[in-house]
């Protein structure tokens, strides 16, 4: 039986103020940057795209154990030597506290280059209304439908920075409140549970 995954819509709420700060976009890598599956290098190259249009922006990097302090130095290394220091974050935080990360964030990025489920971090995304970019892999696709609920790029530099600017201008979410709450229905975790409940019913005639 496949049940994808889910957010708490009771948590995970959607953001309505306006974000932009001194006119740079602010961008969210929500994952783990070990794994090089998971795209933080190929988001580096997307930024220094978007930089090199003009297109200012503060990048994020953050999640449980979000990487270890060598990938943290690296990382800073990188910017600094593009002279982007100042405009990178890069630190830890609970679950708990992800909630008010997304509210920082004009666009989260799920960058994935290998295998991928169905993107917790996708999902927060979206339910919290932030226009959200992923790439073509794996489960990405079975939960951004491109132009309707996110942006899905291919895996090269330049189509994720395209993605990234068409999804900061469009703001399909918050400018489709009908389609925003579609979205939170089906990702919730009340569907979870109901969907999880039928299978033990069935599978153990409950």
């Amino acid at each position: 039986a496949y049940i994808p995954n889910y957010a708490d819509t009771g948590v995970f709420k959607p953001i309505v103020t306006p974000r932009v700060k001194n006119g740079r976009l602010t961008i969210l890598f929500p994952r783990r940057i070990g794994d090089k599956g998971r795209g933080a290098d190929f988001f580096l190259q997307a930024w220094e795209v978007l930089e090199k249009r003009g297109c200012k922006s503060h990048a994020l990097f953050v999640g449980s154990f979000v990487g270890t302090w060598k990938q943290k130095n690296d990382l800073e290394d990188w910017a600094s030597a593009r002279g982007l220091g100042g405009q990178l974050e890069v630190f830890d935080a609970p679950m708990d506290d992800m909630a008010s990360v997304y509210a920082k964030a004009d666009v989260v990025v799920i960058p994935s280059l290998a295998q991928e489920g169905t993107s917790l971090s996708a999902i927060e995304g979206i339910v919290c209304g932030i226009p959200t970019v992923v790439s073509h892999i794996g489960g990405l696709g079975n939960i951004v439908i491109n132009g309707l609920n996110g942006h899905v790029c291919d895996l090269s530099p330049e189509s994720l920075a395209d993605a990234i600017q068409q999804a900061a201008e469009t703001r399909l979410l918050e400018n489709n409140p009908e389609v925003l709450a579609g979205c939170r229905e089906s990702l919730g975790k009340q569907r979870w549970e109901r969907q999880v409940w039928r299978f033990l019913q069935q599978r153990l005639g409950l």
